[in-house]
């Protein structure tokens, strides 16, 4: 009867393998909420901007009324 003590080479390589896909993975959904993060805050900034400028513009139009 053999003792087996220890790892072979292709189950190390395997290991390193599916860490390295779990990483990877991971790593992209984060990447990927970040960007839609940015994309949120540069949208809600870009209307809060319209709303300033729609107010500014009615504000102007009484003045000259």
């Amino acid at each position: 009867m053999l003792n087996k003590k220890g790892f072979t080479v292709i189950e190390l390589i395997m290991s390193f393998v599916f860490v390295s896909i779990l990483t990877t993975s991971l790593f992209m959904a984060v990447m990927n909420y970040k960007t839609k993060e940015r994309e949120v805050k540069v949208q809600k900034e870009v209307e809060s901007f319209k709303s300033k400028m729609t107010m500014e513009t009615e504000m102007r139009s009484k003045w000259h009324m």
